[in-house]
């Protein structure tokens, strides 16, 4: 681990300092040089921003404020609620659960490297929030799966009745008829 932070995985590795974002893959080297402007305001959610590559598991670089110290967090917002997933589409719920996905990915980097500075980690309580909405996105679709089915064995229900029904109306019938052929030849 270096001094400004480098996370290893197999051939590649990622460093980052104060104002700029290095990783390698291989013998490729990139450097990807971060311009922030002092009252930019960045989305707390990583895939909302336009990324590419490694960025998308490192979170933003922490403003600075006057005195050279990393302003406060900013606000986050709050885990959906499962009756606001409820009216959600599958598909909105299959896209969710992917930028979900990549915010945990990166909210783990960002804590695991956050151990290996020595710092704080910065979003302590967001990596909850996420994770809180993903298990709230397993239990909707649990929900549907089970209604689904539900559904389908009470339609199975119905066509069995359905086919008892006619099999003793048809046997009610044949019977009739030879009950009426046995009276015609008497």
């Amino acid at each position: 681990m270096s001094v400004g932070g480098c996370l290893s995985a197999s051939s590649s590795f990622y460093h980052r300092n104060n104002n700029s974002i290095y990783y390698s893959v291989g013998d490729a080297h990139h450097h990807h040089h971060q311009h922030q402007q002092q009252n930019q305001h960045f989305f707390s959610s990583s895939a909302s921003r336009n990324r590419h590559g490694l960025d998308d598991f490192v979170d933003s670089l922490p403003k600075k404020g006057e005195d050279g110290k990393p302003d406060p967090v900013e606000p986050i917002g709050r885990a959906w609620e499962a009756k606001e997933l409820r009216i959600k589409s599958n598909e909105d719920l299959h896209k969710l659960w992917y930028v979900l996905l990549k915010e945990r990915n990166m909210l783990n980097t960002e804590s695991h490297l956050s151990r290996a500075r020595n710092e704080l980690f910065r979003h302590p309580t967001r990596i909850t929030k996420v994770k809180k909405t993903m298990s709230r996105i397993k239990f909707v679709l649990t929900e549907r799966a089970m209604k689904e089915y539900e559904v389908a064995m009470e339609r199975a229900m119905q066509a069995e009745e359905e086919e008892t029904r006619a099999q003793l109306q048809v046997e009610a019938e044949t019977k009739l008829r030879e009950r009426k052929r046995q009276i015609n030849t008497e």
